[in-house]
């Protein structure tokens, strides 16, 4: 009857919105998901997290833009892996800062640190009987036999000067003290790998501990990080005194006294007595240790 038709009608009509409602939502469901997704993705790297990836769920342009999205977030990473290759991570940490966007030109912080210079002897005279590819390659090449005792030792390069390292220790001395150990035991394995038997390469060490200003010098087109200090003066005058004292590793009175008993009691140290450091007024006390 004609009540009954109105009623399957209303029926029909009533699951017909609800279909329509079900597959609406769905679809938006679909459009908005990605978007969200890509947004979160945002806004975790907005937080300096560049772990994060976003799912690619469509072939449309929301997909195109979830994929380049990945893509940035991976050469991020390049460029900031790359970065460190010329300026030490560990700078970033000793100046509070997150990450090297955050460094500003006359940023400064005081900090306690200990210092290590290392310097090939004769290495001007040597490097005469080489060409310039040849000195690269030598330099290089002991560089691998020596560095890796710094960071071992939860050290890292400063800057390398022609011939010459100079190592940053934030935390303990004894750190730079068993590095520089490392690193003679490091030099005998390179001048046993000379083809050259009758030859041998000898570097002579110095390491100080004491206030650094840590900062960025330069203009705003050109920066670099530096430390600078009378600590860091005095640990590369004391490298110079090892040639004097005919001895590889020389360092401070402000060293040996900082060190813990157990490494006083594993290394073999000497007192040098007093010796005239310039720079100061007073000769200083100083220490040799023997590998």
């Amino acid at each position: 009857s004609l009540a009954n038709i109105r009623l399957a009608t209303l029926w029909a009509g009533a699951m017909i919105i609800v279909a329509m409602g079900f597959a609406l939502s769905r679809i938006s469901y679909t459009l908005t998901r990605p978007i969200e997704t890509l947004y979160q993705g945002m806004r975790e790297v907005d937080n300096n997290n560049l772990e994060i990836q976003v799912d690619v769920t469509t072939q449309d342009e929301i997909g195109f833009l979830s994929t380049t999205f990945n893509k940035m977030i991976q050469s991020l990473k390049l460029m900031i892996k790359a970065s460190t290759r010329f300026v030490p991570s560990e700078f970033l940490e000793m100046l509070d800062k997150d990450n090297f966007t955050h460094v500003a030109l006359g940023d400064a912080k005081a900090k306690n640190i200990s210092v290590l210079f290392m310097d090939i002897r004769d290495f001007t005279r040597f490097s005469n009987y080489l060409n310039a590819s040849d000195v690269l390659q030598f330099l290089n090449t002991i560089n691998q036999h020596l560095l890796p005792a710094i960071e071992q030792n939860h050290g890292f390069i400063d800057k390398y000067i022609g011939d010459a390292i100079m190592a940053i220790f934030p935390d303990k001395p004894d750190h730079a003290l068993f590095a520089a150990v490392d690193m003679i035991k490091g030099l005998a394995n390179f001048n046993n790998e000379l083809k050259d038997k009758h030859a041998h390469i000898s570097i002579g060490i110095g390491i100080n501990s004491g206030e650094v200003i840590v900062g960025t010098v330069g203009s705003q087109q050109r920066m670099d990080t530096t430390v600078i200090g009378n600590t860091v003066n005095i640990a590369s005058r004391l490298e110079g005194l090892t040639k004097d004292f005919n001895v590889s590793i020389i360092f401070s009175e402000q060293v040996y006294e900082q060190l813990q008993s157990t490494t006083i009691k594993t290394l073999d140290i000497d007192s040098l007595g007093r010796a005239s450091v310039k720079g100061l007024d007073e000769p200083m006390l100083v220490f040799g240790l023997k590998v």
